[in-house]
């Protein structure tokens, strides 16, 4: 997980505007995650700028996608379905305990397939 605010970013910096308070390279702070995601060979991670926090699936030689979750949203009445929805992607028995299709990257992974098969 990579939080922006922790290189000197305030709080609520756009994660798809250009801005170069994380460092010199003035570019998307979701673009920079999604590089540091293929150079490092994981198709998955989360980035969070202090008021969302954004699933980023970067699947080598495929397009990226993320999914936004915004704080603000989650502890609001009106966001239990949000968190819960957060939680069910997130939780360990997903990430140790499920089968490979079950896992948050099967999920995605499925998810891309059959998004495939429908523009076919």
């Amino acid at each position: 997980m990579w939080h922006v605010c922790d290189d000197g970013a305030p709080v609520g910096l756009s994660l798809d505007q250009p801005e170069d308070s994380t460092g010199t390279w003035r570019y998307p702070p979701t673009a920079k995650f999604e590089r540091l995601l293929r150079h490092a060979g994981v198709p998955i991670g989360l980035l969070s700028n202090g008021c969302e926090l954004r699933l980023v699936y970067a699947p080598p030689t495929e397009s990226t996608s993320h999914l936004s979750f915004r704080y603000a949203d989650m502890v609001e009445p009106s966001g239990r379905p949000v968190l819960a929805a957060f939680e069910l992607l997130l939780n360990a028995r997903r990430s140790y305990q499920a089968a490979e299709a079950f896992t948050l990257e099967g999920l995605l992974r499925e998810s891309r397939r059959r998004q495939a098969d429908v523009t076919k």
